[in-house]
């Protein structure tokens, strides 16, 4: 998470999310020993529709310009890597909430 300071316009982090994601057939089950899944296609979708209790105010009026910059980074079974980077468009004018519907696909 990035902020932008006003007079300057340089960007400073603010903040992170990680996550990570392993995806699994649903019939695989937890408990059962999974076999390695053969090679199938598909895509990742990722959806930014809102972000709260923002924090940093840029000045006194208590708002702030937002946006999202989203970095993905993937390595396959074989030790490829992907990098990805996308940035929502900026809302303005936030107070403790900010809306977006921005979509990312993979």
């Amino acid at each position: 998470i990035q902020r932008q300071a006003a007079g300057t316009g340089t960007e400073s982090r603010a903040g992170v999310l990680r996550l990570w994601l392993d995806i699994t057939p649903a019939e695989a089950g937890l408990e059962k020993e999974r076999e390695v899944p053969k090679l199938e296609d598909f895509q990742l979708r990722i959806t930014i529709w809102r972000i709260s209790n923002i924090s940093i105010f840029k000045d006194h009026g208590v708002r702030n310009d937002v946006y999202v910059v989203g970095k993905f980074k993937a390595v396959d079974m074989h030790g490829n890597e992907t990098h990805a980077i996308e940035r929502t468009d900026v809302h303005r004018f936030a107070n403790n909430e900010a809306s977006f519907n921005w979509r990312w696909v993979l």
